[in-house]
């Protein structure tokens, strides 16, 4: 099922500021647009021309931004691109820089989130915010943006299934919005809401949200919010399996009259097509998956593109015809890899991470030179003060009293020298908190890719190839039946291998048995697996009970041994290996690696980036970690964590999340 995400692109029905607009005709430009797109386009570079003339910056700025706006409404994202890169180069010289910059930056990132590009989406919208952010209290122009800009970052977490992170940024939406009074932002925020909740499993807040959304649309005939509100409330129903509930809904949001992106068509459609699908009416799901398919490649939204080919898929399985059912899960499984590229990902979660570093940075020096500040104030105060009274004594009493105060200065000195310190050393922690976490949500997400992505197209193949079989068995010539049925058996056993190849690589990126057992099994459990399909034989030796260790490093821990084994595997060409671990007091964890493989040196290895990740692991854990390796011997590495040094506040929970 689709993803009812509402993205917040700056139309000029719904702007809260619009006061310099009318002077220059663009609402009107707009509304042309709305019902013929070259009289809109024509009127629109009336406007650029007449800002030239007039060195009119601001003018120029309007004319391209509204080519933008209408161009991508139309699903022409080239055209619509170009000119809002024009927009910025004006926009910067014109009456409003700041405003201007983050309109174009938020709806050059609701376009890419229109297209399902998350990586481009959350670059532009991470760029807007951290500009906006210092003017936003000042300007209400900005402000309005930054509303929009917030609640385009929660979308991108929403397709992402970053549900934990997407309430910090709609209810920092919410807030600036019922702050400036621009209440016509607010169904957007609520939709984005109803959907987080239902995902998290709380289906009353979910249902509330998206009846306050629908009502506020309706008031202010915000159609696209309407429309997203009114598939909510459908998909609510389909939860439920309550399919004739939801067709009401699903027909009410078919039937606004208003000017809609594509996209929000082709979505609805989608899940009326999958709605008549759970029925049974295969007609009607079929023709409504076509119009949706087609309103999607208008539209260019892979993700939509991407759902009603698999809905396809499943409707020509249903109905024997196994050829389209093939061709439709095919073209799925390719927007698939394109949609949910790793590299996408990974690159929108190191933006937010480096946006929300710089803020919280940003915050721990403003408050640094706060106290810093007040410590200045308060000693200057002191000093008058002792200085008029001290005024009275003698020379030498005055020469004793400046000595005192120069000690005392070189102390205060010394320790705001070892507070910095201190936060340097707090900020590096951090630092190495955030990416080992976001480490782990990575090798989260390609588990659940391979697992939920792959393997549920692969149980597709086998399907369609299961019925292919059955079809193709009663035709088959005498002569050859035997061997064909063979050969279907052996592509049959090659798939369910396959499958469980790919669900033992997601178990071992995704240890869940780290948490159901513990360490020691954990460990057990990976040492077989080494010795069951290498020629090195690994022997894991337990003192004490690792077990008990504090819950938070056990992953940590897990995840440096892995990597030492995994170096050996890859370079050492050792027959032989020993895991060791011991626990003294719950207090001290030691862990010992030894292999008689070939050795390194260590010296000229620091640069690796295997014996980096072990290095930043236990410095993260407040452990010492030697290296002694020579040819002759092979290679021992030795950990010591303390846990006594060991802070409550080490998690992979983000010291920024809010849940």
């Amino acid at each position: 099922m689709l993803l009812l995400c509402s993205a917040a692109q700056e139309s000029p029905a719904q702007s809260g500021i619009v006061m310099e607009r009318d002077s220059f005709g663009y609402l009107d430009a707009i509304r042309a647009a709305k019902i013929n797109l070259d009289s809109g386009v024509t009127i629109l570079r009336h406007l650029i021309e007449r800002g030239r003339s007039t060195e009119n910056n601001q003018l120029i700025f309007l004319g391209y931004f509204g080519l933008g706006a209408v161009y991508s409404n139309k699903g022409d994202y080239t055209q619509s691109r170009n000119n809002y890169y024009m927009a910025l180069s004006y926009g910067i010289k014109g009456q409003f820089p700041h405003s201007n910059i983050c309109r174009v930056l938020n709806n050059v990132g609701n376009m890419y989130l229109m297209q399902g590009n998350y990586k481009e989406a959350a670059f532009y919208c991470f760029r807007a915010a951290k500009l906006a952010e210092p003017h936003a209290n000042n300007d209400t122009r900005v402000a309005d943006q930054l509303v929009r800009i917030y609640n385009n970052i929660a979308t991108s977490l929403l397709y992402m299934k970053e549900y934990d992170r997407v309430l910090y940024y709609l209810d920092r939406a919410e807030a600036i919005a019922k702050r400036i009074q621009h209440y016509i932002l607010l169904p957007s925020i609520y939709n984005n809401k109803g959907l987080m909740y239902k995902h998290t499993g709380d289906p009353k807040n979910s249902w509330d949200y998206y009846k306050k959304a629908l009502a506020l649309a309706q008031k202010y005939r915000h159609y696209q919010e309407e429309h997203v509100a009114l598939r909510g409330m459908a998909d609510q129903q389909i939860s439920r399996k309550h399919y004739e509930q939801a067709i009401p809904y699903l027909e009410e949001a078919a039937g606004i009259r208003g000017v809609l992106h594509p996209s929000y068509t082709a979505r609805t459609l989608n899940m009326l097509g999958h709605v008549y699908f759970l029925q049974g009416d295969y007609k009607r799901a079929g023709a409504s998956l076509h119009a949706a398919l087609a309103k999607a490649n208008e539209a260019q939204s892979l993700d939509c593109m991407l759902e009603t080919h698999r809905q396809l898929a499943w409707l020509y399985a249903k109905t024997g015809d196994h050829t389209q059912a093939f061709e439709n899960m095919n073209i799925a499984y390719t927007l698939n890899d394109s949609l949910l590229n790793k590299t996408k990902v990974e690159t929108v979660s190191q933006i937010e991470v480096k946006y929300r570093t710089a803020q919280k940075d940003k915050e721990i020096v403003q408050n640094q030179l706060f106290i810093n500040n007040q410590k200045r104030k308060l000693y200057q105060q002191n000093t008058w003060i002792w200085i008029s009274s001290l005024g009275l004594l003698l020379l030498t009493s005055t020469s004793l009293f400046l000595f005192v105060l120069y000690r005392n200065n070189r102390h205060k000195q010394s320790i705001q020298e070892q507070q910095i310190r201190g936060m340097k050393q707090a900020q590096q922690i951090i630092h190495l908190k955030s990416v080992m976490e976001g480490e782990e949500k990575e090798r989260t997400r390609i588990a659940r890719e391979l697992h939920d992505g792959i393997g549920g197209l692969l149980a597709a193949v086998k399907m369609n190839f299961s019925s292919l079989e059955e079809h193709c068995t009663p035709v088959l010539p005498a002569s050859e039946k035997k061997e064909i049925l063979k050969k279907f058996a052996n592509i049959t056993d090659i798939i369910d291998e396959t499958g469980g190849e790919i669900r033992k690589t997601a178990h071992n990126l995704m240890p869940d048995i780290l948490e159901k057992h513990g360490l020691t099994e954990a460990l057990q459990l990976y040492c077989e697996k080494i010795n069951g399909n290498n020629s090195l034989y690994l022997r894991l030796d337990i003192r004490g009970n690792p077990d008990h260790i504090p819950e938070a490093v056990r992953l940590p821990v897990y995840r440096i041994i892995q990597e030492l084994i995994l170096n050996i595997l890859k370079h050492a060409h050792a027959t032989n290996a020993m895991v060791r671990l011991t626990t003294i007091n719950t207090d001290l964890l030691e862990i010992l690696i030894r292999d008689n493989g070939r050795g390194f040196d260590p010296l000229a290895s620091r640069s690796g980036i295997g014996l980096r990740n072990i290095q930043s692991r236990v410095q993260m854990l407040h452990g010492d970690l030697s290296v002694d390796s020579s040819i002759e011997t092979g290679t021992t590495v030795q950990i010591s964590i303390n846990f006594r040094n060991f802070k409550d506040t080490l998690s992979y929970e983000h010291p920024d999340s809010h849940r």
